[in-house]
């Protein structure tokens, strides 16, 4: 692993665990990164997926906005045995954060 990717990659593990002290306990154990994306795995609940992607993206979209000092756009996965969908929290400058 090159430098810049080692740097992703402990970026990504620490909103990782941030996200683990702030989404609902369901999800803990769910929560972890792969090529660089924060990827929830799902195999295990009966919800319709497009609920609880709804509600992961605006908790985690609520969570990851607190932080004032995002390095980098963040991609989530929340993956289901039988469907995927996705999501993006760009970083934003503070001044446009402040908007």
């Amino acid at each position: 692993m090159t430098t810049a990717e080692n740097i992703m990659t402990e970026y990504l593990t620490r909103v990782c665990t941030f996200l683990k002290q702030e989404l609902p306990t369901k999800y803990w154990t769910f929560i972890s990164v792969e090529n660089n994306k924060i990827i929830i795995t799902l195999n295990q609940f009966t919800k319709a997926l497009n609920e609880i992607y709804i509600e992961l993206q605006e908790l985690i979209t609520e969570k990851i906005f607190r932080v004032r000092e995002r390095q980098y756009d963040l991609h989530f996965v929340i993956w289901t045995p039988t469907q995927t969908r996705d999501f993006s929290v760009l970083k934003l400058s503070s001044k446009e954060q402040e908007i």
